[in-house]
């Protein structure tokens, strides 16, 4: 990854209100890699980015291959973001393959052959560190492929012998930590939620010897208030966004560096002169694209919770901003 930032191959942002200027390379963790490169300048086309992100593929290639590696083109996939205006939907949306045709090929494993890889479409979600992931941020396929592990989880509770104190321990330490995992990058609704817990509930209640209709507001009610303790997961989900924003706000990571970037493009999307998260979710959601903060911004309303942070604020009284 140093050779291709030495190489200028990668992501260069400059930050909307304090003008800070970020740069990725990707993300790794063990053998799993994801490479990303931008235009470079704001008339770079769609064309010239694969183009160029040819280039950081071989570049790639070589240095895996001199390390005593290889690409496996049937675990190697790739997409590109490039929007265009809607006039009906008066949006921007992401350009199908049909819309920006293109391919990236890298050397098969035993051969110098060629092999065209594999592209999905921008909401074409794929299973990447365990979680479904697509580039519109969308997380239909996610919520599926929860269901699918609770029916799953459900279907071994059924029919296997477990007391009634296992079986709260099974719930409690197995399919609640796999719904648990992907929580910081994923936004499941409230309902969305639920649908995934049926299953789960069902199955893991009966088993506890408690009627499956037991009332939600005490099966995620604390254990000392005569609840069942299980964690409710929407209200988890949001507390884990908070975490991971109070945990990266002022650090240096690449994880705060972005979520830094973000907010200040949403603050400068809302519009207004007051901190981000303080002006009324109900009033002003219309103006913000869909994104992670958005459904931070919605849930700490929502609980009635205060988000206190130093990202830089619009100034409205300054006298080049006076209408």
């Amino acid at each position: 990854m140093e050779m291709l930032r030495t190489l200028g191959f990668g992501l260069w942002a400059l930050s909307t209100i304090s003008c800070c200027l970020f740069y990725a390379m990707g993300f790794a963790f063990v053998d799993d890699t994801d490479l990303f490169h931008s235009g470079r300048d704001l008339y770079s086309t769609g064309e010239s980015v694969q183009q160029e992100m040819q280039q950081a593929v071989d570049w790639w290639d070589r240095g895996i291959t001199a390390t005593g590696g290889s690409l496996v083109p049937e675990k190697s996939y790739w997409g590109l973001l490039d929007h265009t205006w809607d006039p009906s939907s008066a949006k921007w949306t992401l350009k199908s393959v049909e819309q920006s045709p293109g391919e990236l090929q890298i050397r098969m494993v035993d051969s110098e052959d060629l092999v065209t890889l594999k592209r999905v479409e921008p909401g074409e979600a794929v299973k990447t560190l365990g979680v479904m992931l697509n580039m519109e941020g969308t997380d239909e396929a996610q919520a599926f492929y929860l269901r699918q592990k609770g029916e799953e989880w459900a279907e071994l509770i059924r029919s296997g012998r477990i007391t009634k104190n296992d079986a709260w321990y099974a719930l409690n330490t197995t399919i609640m930590k796999t719904f648990e995992y992907p929580m910081a990058a994923i936004c499941l609704s409230q309902s969305q939620w639920d649908h995934v817990m049926a299953p789960v509930l069902e199955a893991g209640l009966n088993a506890m010897q408690f009627s499956c209709k037991f009332p939600h507001d005490m099966v995620y009610g604390p254990v000392n208030s005569q609840g069942l303790g299980v964690k409710d997961p929407y209200v988890l989900q949001g507390l884990t966004w908070l975490k991971t924003l109070l945990r990266h706000r002022d650090r240096a990571t690449v994880t705060g560096l972005l979520i830094r970037q973000s907010m200040e493009l949403l603050q400068l999307e809302i519009g207004t002169g007051n901190p981000l998260f303080q002006d009324d979710f109900a009033t002003f959601k219309s103006l913000a694209t869909d994104c992670w903060l958005k459904h931070v911004w919605s849930f700490q309303q929502e609980l009635e919770l205060s988000l206190q942070h130093a990202t830089p604020s619009l100034l409205f009284n300054l006298p080049a901003t006076c209408f």
